[in-house]
């Protein structure tokens, strides 16, 4: 056969057609071939090569109908946890003061494991159970001696000791440490007045989603929230009447609800920032407040690595949104552009705008003051979807990818690795992409990018979750609050000067060209017969 260079390489790589009818084998793709030209010979073998399919933030949020059981299925666990912990615990005391009595507290012990095991699968029945183990602990609590300093001193070293209790957050032990403080075993509802329709949301003291869901499910806010509402659609322009209404509301430029509840000597205060443009852009993602409140019921403390913020990470139990808690500075900063971010988001909704921003559906500041304590403490708060939601149990390896080079390499064994790791391992084991979901990523990482840019964004990240075995790569930016200050100017400058190499945080125009030219690098695309190859010169990514 006699074929153009072109023509073999066309002929290579989609003709199927067997060697013969004894082989059915293609010549093409089975076979090693070799094309010859002058005192050249060039030898072709093929390989097989995998996708790898991108799943990318979902504009509209997916809730389980199971979601609710899975929470009272924790609420369960934990109960069950904390009641094994406070009744061991009154067990060694007994055990030491009051001998006589250790019958009656086994017996009780017993009885309230029965009545848990026969408790309804609804929160209301959970909580009340939960209340039952408070009063049989103040009951017991009551019998016991007083104490000696020693013993003063060793409960309060096993409460600071004792996983559940946060030692930078005292307002969570209500109660004296002398004792058993019940906030270190088990975290129960405050009583406060029912929201709107009478429907019960209820608040634990070392829970800020608790707080927030009943916030926005309160009375107060849903008054003060309406007011607002009313007012921008009363000063609609004719150029608006056309949009969507929740479009409109996204848009707007409203301010903050705040509210204050108080329950057992205890205020709780909790400031809702953009209320009607983030409850709008819930309505649009979420399928409305509801399945975004319950999904807020409750969290748990999530211990993240790779950070260099050391933010404090809370996850609620059905995990699919993630708290994160902010500085003062970085609230102002956010607030300030925040209309920029809603304009972005809803071009993305009503206009399909690729985008792979790990969206932020919530901000808030809490404020617990504690008369026991004489606490006032504020904490700021982001609330976001969580990027690995449904795909907890499949992703065998993370990566944090900012497009540099400068000290990004972890240690093999990390949970979360970075660029240097992905790059290296890239040369055994590229991650290829079809050319749709290329095509689509880049899309999305230009207008991402360009966006940040805008508002003067920089150490944002891509963060990659791999199922290397299912050829799965789940994908989103995340860590967009950093804005490029006076102290990212020092530390870029500085870096310059001693370093290698371009710094991580360089200003965010900078930061726009190197994160788009290594995302394209990193995933290489799986061409088709109508792939157009352009040499594309790395300036203008």
């Amino acid at each position: 056969w006699k074929y153009s260079f072109g023509k073999f390489l066309e002929i290579s790589m989609y003709s199927t057609a067997p060697t013969s009818r004894a082989c059915q084998h293609s010549i093409h793709q089975d076979h090693v071939r070799f094309f010859v030209w002058r005192n050249l010979i060039a030898q072709f073998e093929r390989e097989t090569i995998m996708t790898t399919e991108m799943i990318f933030p979902p504009l509209i949020l997916n809730f389980p109908t199971d979601r609710g059981d899975l929470i009272i299925e924790k609420e369960l666990e934990m109960v069950d946890s904390a009641a094994e912990q406070v009744y061991e615990r009154i067990h060694r005391k007994f055990t030491k003061h009051k001998i006589e009595l250790l019958e009656a507290l086994n017996k009780e012990r017993s009885l309230f494991f029965e009545e848990l095991a026969c408790v309804s699968k609804n929160l209301a029945e959970i909580n009340k159970i939960k209340r039952t183990l408070y009063l049989n602990y103040t009951a017991w609590k009551s019998l016991l001696p007083k104490e000696e300093p020693s013993e003063v001193s060793r409960d309060r070293a096993e409460s600071i000791n004792s996983p559940a209790t946060d030692t930078k957050r005292p307002f969570m032990n209500r109660t004296s440490t002398r004792s058993l403080p019940p906030s270190a075993f088990l975290p129960f509802p405050l009583l406060l007045p029912p929201g709107i329709k009478d429907e019960m949301r209820f608040v634990y003291e070392d829970d800020f989603s608790s707080v927030i869901s009943y916030t926005l499910h309160s009375a107060e806010y849903h008054r003060q929230l309406e007011i607002m509402r009313a007012g921008v659609h009363n000063r609609t322009e004719d150029s608006e009447e056309s949009l969507d209404p929740l479009e409109r509301e996204i848009n707007s430029n409203e301010g903050e609800v705040k509210t204050e509840f108080e329950c057992e000597g205890m205020k709780i205060q909790c400031t809702v920032y953009c209320a009607v443009q983030f409850r709008a852009l819930r309505a649009t993602c979420c399928a409305g407040e509801d399945p975004f409140l319950e999904s807020l019921s409750r969290c748990k403390k999530w211990e993240t690595v790779g950070g260099k913020s050391r933010a404090r990470f809370y996850k609620t139990l059905d995990d699919r949104f993630v708290l994160k808690e902010i500085l003062n500075d970085d609230l102002n900063e956010f607030l300030q552009t925040s209309s920029l971010y809603f304009e972005y988001l809803s071009s993305a909704l009503f206009q399909q705008l690729p985008t792979i921003l790990s969206k932020i559906f919530g901000v808030f500041t809490v404020r617990f003051k504690n008369a026991t304590t004489v606490r006032d403490l504020p904490y700021n708060f982001i609330i976001m979807e969580n990027l690995n939601y449904g795909h907890h149990s499949t992703i065998q390896q993370s990566y944090d990818l900012k497009g540099s080079k400068r000290n990004r390499m972890a240690p093999a064994a990390s949970k979360v690795l970075l660029d240097q790791n992905f790059i290296e391992e890239m040369f055994s084991s590229p991650i290829w992409v079809s050319e749709a979901q290329k095509n689509t990523l880049r899309a999305a990482i230009w207008n991402d990018s360009l966006f940040l840019e805008a508002i003067e964004v920089v150490d944002y990240s891509l963060l990659l979750g791999l199922n290397a075995d299912k050829n799965v790569g789940v994908v989103g930016i995340i860590d967009y609050i950093r804005k490029y200050g006076v102290e990212e100017q020092i530390e870029n400058a500085i870096k310059r000067r001693t370093g290698k190499g371009d710094p991580t945080v360089v200003p965010p125009g900078d930061y726009k060209i190197r994160f788009r030219h290594a995302i394209e690098s990193y995933f290489p695309r799986v061409p088709t017969k109508a792939t157009a190859f352009v040499v594309k010169d790395p300036a203008t990514l």
